[in-house]
């Protein structure tokens, strides 16, 4: 850095503006939207089988962001296949372990959150504190974006870095299902 302070200022301009967008570009912990203002939105597009009622547990699911910067605005789209959405109670977890309620017992008998191929190529079931319909007066297969239960808002201001996790219970035994996609979109502060 030193040398770079006893060049020319048209030179130094030239070589850090070059140099940080080589490192933007470059760099495995700084992928592109992690400038203040810009979006990320990342994908865990492993499935995993959500386990029925008897064997506890439910299923977790991990995304490891590596951006860093503070949270501005936070929304969460899944596509999960079940048989019986009633049964589903869906949570977010940021990496200081804060539980932030997305559906709990919602849909009655009807399958699934989106619709399509049970994979990130599938439509998902969005949720954003910004949406005009609560998810508890969706009808599955939830198709479009829904508030959460609990709002997303309780996770604006905070560090984006770290592990979040979707965890999903199967609270009513007798119907399976599988957790095929899952992205967290994110607005960092300017």
């Amino acid at each position: 850095m030193a040398q770079i302070h006893s060049r020319p200022a048209a030179l130094i301009s030239a070589v850090t503006v070059a140099g940080l967008a080589a490192a933007i570009l470059l760099a495995p912990h700084a992928p592109a939207g992690t400038l203040p203002g810009d979006r990320l939105t990342l994908s865990n597009p492993n499935a995993k089988v959500i386990p029925d009622e008897p064997d506890g547990g439910g299923v977790l699911s991990k995304i490891n962001v590596r951006a860093s910067g503070r949270i501005r605005d936070l929304n969460v789209a899944v596509r999960i296949a079940h048989n019986a959405d009633d049964e589903l109670n869906i949570y977010l977890v940021s990496p200081t372990g804060r539980f932030v309620e997305l559906s709990t017992d919602n849909g009655g008998n009807g399958n699934d959150y989106g619709a399509g191929s049970n994979s990130c190529a599938g439509q998902r079931t969005a949720f954003s504190d910004e949406a005009s319909t609560r998810i508890q007066d969706g009808a599955p297969p939830f198709l479009g974006t829904f508030l959460p239960q609990s709002p997303l808002s309780r996770l604006d201001g905070k560090p984006v870095r770290g592990v979040w996790r979707l965890q999903i219970f199967d609270d009513n035994a007798g119907d399976t299902g599988v957790l095929g996609c899952w992205q967290l979109r994110v607005k960092l502060r300017d």
